[in-house]
């Protein structure tokens, strides 16, 4: 099966939309929006809608691809996209993105850390919930030959990318690797700095080029944590957050997931465990390990 990668703009059939389209006008006049910040977070207008606005073309349309495909592909639960578009704001063309008002959160990123909530049922609920949505994104059809690592948005640049795409894993594990453990440029000679240098090519030549977990990109959230798991009052889990998904060696999901929690806390080292499937901790170990 070839993945068929969703065109832009995109407008929800008719039937489908719970209310009218919002006028953009309308909305870029709205006080709410005036802070660009919020805006491209995302504001709630009404019972209905979502909107985030003044997106640029690579975050905008990136969200918009990626949870097409998630909705297509997979049945994991995610916030309904209904429309994406360009709109002139004051001369520039930014993005309109309008998605499903969801209610009934009951937790949010703080719940994670508290501590009667980490044996808790709806803890290993989430967890269970975690794991079946990662093997349902393995699923979602590698673009193929002439795609990069980045698959479907190898024609935009995505800024929290540092504006790099990966045609090899190996490049893909080289940036990971120096945006978690920076090669500090020794002032010296000194035995810990040797000491040092020496640990960290060791890890970085292992990391790159010898993980025991496999090149086969796929498709990966990127952006785990705990404030993109958002659980409902039925227990149901919905996942936010998707602009920075793309095709990513199979560890990646582990590790940024893992990287995205507090220090000691219950996110990182009890929920993302559940990516590791046994056997992304040592790429995780590499990491941490050089880190320290």
């Amino acid at each position: 099966m070839a993945l068929q990668i969703p065109e832009l703009p995109y407008f929800a059939p008719q039937e489908e939309l719970p209310h009218e389209l919002p006028n953009p006008y309308i909305v870029a006049k709205m006080p709410e929006f005036q802070d660009p910040v919020r805006a491209r977070q995302g504001i709630r207008i009404n019972d209905h809608y979502v909107v985030k606005f003044g997106l640029d073309e690579a975050s905008g349309t990136s969200e918009a691809i990626n949870m097409l495909i998630v909705r297509k592909y997979t049945s994991i639960r995610i916030p309904t996209l209904y429309a994406a578009w360009p709109y002139n704001h004051n001369g520039t063309e930014v993005w309109v993105l309008l998605m499903e008002a969801v209610d009934d959160l009951a937790v949010d990123e703080e719940w994670f850390q508290k501590p009667e909530n980490q044996d808790s049922l709806l803890l290993d609920s989430i967890k269970r919930q975690l794991q079946e949505a990662r093997l349902e994104l393995r699923r979602i059809p590698h673009p193929g030959t002439g795609y990069n690592l980045y698959g479907h948005l190898r024609c935009f640049k995505n800024p929290h990318l540092d504006l790099k795409m990966f045609s090899t894993a190996e490049q893909a594990r080289d940036w990971l690797f120096h945006a978690m453990v920076p090669k500090h440029q020794a002032q010296g000679y000194s035995v810990t700095e040797q000491q040092y240098a020496k640990k960290w090519e060791s890890a970085y030549d292992k990391f790159c080029g010898g993980l025991t977990s496999g090149d086969e990109a796929i498709f990966t959230h990127f952006n785990l944590s705990p404030s993109a798991v958002k659980v409902q009052r039925n227990g149901r889990i919905l996942i936010t957050g998707w602009e920075f998904a793309g095709f990513f060696p199979p560890e990646f999901e582990y590790v940024t997931a893992y990287k995205a929690g507090e220090l000691g806390s219950v996110w990182s080292h009890n929920i993302s465990r559940c990516l590791s499937e046994g056997v992304y901790d040592e790429a995780l170990e590499l990491i941490e390990k050089t880190a320290e």
